[in-house]
């Protein structure tokens, strides 16, 4: 809900490698997009990747959410969310990419 209030209009999901993970991320992409917001599926990645997308894709308006556990045993997951900035230093290239 912050997030809308300070005027996010997308978000940046990824996920880890465990079997689980993209099931789990496929109900956090809908349960956002209900929300009014556009998601960026980025798909399996490392967190910094995460981290990267959504400080370059959001210019600060969006957050980023990654399905993962982290060091944990495979069973067992979660959910890491990043609002901006989330990678110092990264910006918008002069192209838009």
């Amino acid at each position: 809900a912050r997030w809308l209030a300070e005027g996010a209009r997308e978000a940046v999901v990824g996920h880890d490698n465990r079997l689980h993970s993209p099931e789990l991320a496929a109900a956090l992409v809908a349960g956002v997009t209900a929300t009014g917001l556009d998601v960026v599926e980025i798909g399996e990645v490392p967190t910094p990747v995460l981290y990267f997308a959504q400080a370059v894709l959001g210019e600060g308006k969006n957050f980023g959410a990654m399905v993962t556990a982290s060091h944990n045993p495979p069973q067992y997951n979660g959910v890491k969310i990043v609002s901006a900035p989330a990678a110092p230093g990264a910006t918008r290239s002069p192209a838009g990419i």
